[in-house]
């Protein structure tokens, strides 16, 4: 069941991050599938604190998950903005 949650979190995450207005260099799918692995991984890294974590996700793996969702999305976004920014190299 966590796992299902992990994913709507990330997916939730990047129709989130689609939605908002404003000049978007990430498409949409690039989205989804960054948000949904930054869930899973900060779902892991947060519940790997706590023994026993990985056997019963908890509060802090949903925490982890919200934070890695957004957080790699977010993430995404501004280096896709940088690497925009910069121009052609050359």
């Amino acid at each position: 069941m966590e796992f299902f949650v992990f994913t709507v979190v990330g997916i939730l995450a990047a129709l989130l991050h689609v939605m908002l207005p404003g000049k978007h260099h990430v498409g949409a799918a690039s989205a989804f599938v960054v948000g949904m692995m930054g869930a899973w991984a900060g779902a892991l890294l947060g519940s790997a604190f706590i023994q026993g974590g990985w056997a019963s996700f908890g509060l802090l793996a949903l925490a982890g998950s919200v934070v890695g969702a957004v957080g790699s999305v977010e993430g995404l976004e501004r280096a896709a903005d940088a690497y925009h920014a910069a121009g052609p190299i050359g």
